[in-house]
């Protein structure tokens, strides 16, 4: 039976940084865990294809693991947002903002495949790593045991059964986390009852770096990203359920249609690509922590994605554990600490009030602009004091991560 420090159960985006800043920062023998068979893909231009957006926090965080691309090398793979406007249709009021100084980006918008692929890439080459990776696994089982876990799967490709111990379980296996169910972990939901419409599409002219948030009057939100060609944007349609499934069943040119006047002509669109819906709901781990164990990412908290702060929040989380684990590293790592009751009560004193902001903000923003008892021209009112309040500038900065 082989013995690990840490096992990670989830190589999503964030298992695998995760992994990732761990292998770079300390010399913990760590197990990553992946239930789906990952293929290396390379990346492509594909108009289709799914975009992450990482604010500049997040962009620091992967240029100190010396992954992030450098923009000009990226083609149409990475774009830099270098403004938002937010607006009300049909109101007055408006809230804009842009870089403060020393930045020359908001934030990015960047294909997911490409992120994903600068990751696995980075730990292919980490030839000092001490991460070992399976996947797919299955049969996924916890036990606990004195000073740590036993972990039970199935090594599918292997075709055999497999017991490990450890010290501590970091479960960021998503929101269906199967380490949460198996530590009792229970969420905390809130059913927006909106759906999401996702695509990426085309405009008449160049999105000039500048992204858009608009309110519906129907109590629904549209987002509009710039990413990859200069008339290139990825769209998030969000809208009450009986609304979202009119704009499932329009035609694409009459979906355009619709998505112009909504936009009040600010924009107009040439062509779109497959739209995707997906149910919108906000899920919360009631704890993020438990007996030598975390919950991380989307296990921990799945957020609505009208801020776009999902991704963002779990990698300050990460950043965050790496720090804590750093502190007892020296002047030899305490071995002892990891998975401690002083680790996870430090962890979550270092994450609890930065994760209640974002999650906080995030509700609101969701209910408030989404609510159909409150009049247009009152919320198109509250945009245009958002613009001329001192608050402004702290909030640019905290979407950035940089606060």
């Amino acid at each position: 039976m082989q013995n690990f420090d840490l096992v990670i159960v989830g190589a999503g985006l964030v298992g695998a940084s995760l992994a990732l800043a761990l292998a770079q920062a300390t010399q913990l023998n760590i197990l990553v865990l992946e239930q789906k068979k990952l293929e290396k893909s390379d990346v492509l231009d594909d108009f289709a294809q799914k975009t992450l957006a990482i604010n500049q926090g997040t962009k620091l965080f992967f240029d100190e693991l010396g992954i992030w691309p450098k923009e000009k090398n990226q083609g149409d793979f990475l774009t830099a947002i270098k403004g938002v406007h937010v607006s009300m249709q049909n109101a007055l009021g408006q809230f804009q903002f842009s870089p403060p100084k020393n930045y020359d980006a908001l934030g990015y918008i960047i294909q997911a495949k490409l992120l994903e692929k600068l990751i696995l890439d980075a730990l292919a080459k980490n030839t000092n790593s001490s991460v070992t990776w399976v996947q797919p696994i299955s049969n996924l089982s916890l036990q606990p045991i004195l000073g740590g876990w036993q972990v039970e799967y199935s090594d599918t490709l292997q075709q055999k059964k497999c017991q490990i111990r450890t010290k501590c379980i970091i479960g960021a296996d998503g929101p269906q986390s199967i380490v949460k169910k198996s530590l009792g972990i229970s969420d905390k939901l809130s059913d927006y009852h909106h759906i999401a419409t996702i695509a990426n599409i085309r405009l008449k002219q160049n999105h000039e770096g500048m992204a858009y948030e608009r309110f519906t009057e129907e109590g629904g939100a549209i987002a509009l990203l710039p990413y990859g060609l200069p008339n290139q944007m990825t769209l998030v349609l969000t809208a009450h359920s009986d609304q979202a499934k009119e704009y499932h069943d329009l035609t694409s040119q009459a979906f355009l249609e619709k998505l112009t006047d909504q936009m009040g002509g600010r924009l107009s669109f040439t062509a779109v690509s497959k739209r995707i819906q997906v149910p919108l709901n906000m899920k919360i781990a009631t704890h993020q922590t438990a007996r030598r164990a975390i919950l991380m990412g989307n296990s921990a908290h799945f957020l609505h994605p009208i801020a776009a702060q999902g991704l963002n929040l779990s990698i300050q989380d990460i950043s965050a554990l790496i720090q804590l684990i750093q502190r007892q590293s020296k002047p030899v790592l305490n071995l002892d600490y990891i998975g401690s009751a002083s680790m996870l009560h430090d962890y979550v004193c270092a994450r609890e009030e930065s994760q209640a902001q974002y999650i906080r903000v995030t509700d609101k923003i969701a209910t408030y602009y989404s609510s159909q008892t409150l009049p247009s021209w009152f919320k198109g009112m509250s945009l245009f004091l958002l613009d001329n309040i001192p608050i402004k500038k702290y909030f640019t900065k905290k979407s950035m991560g940089i606060a």
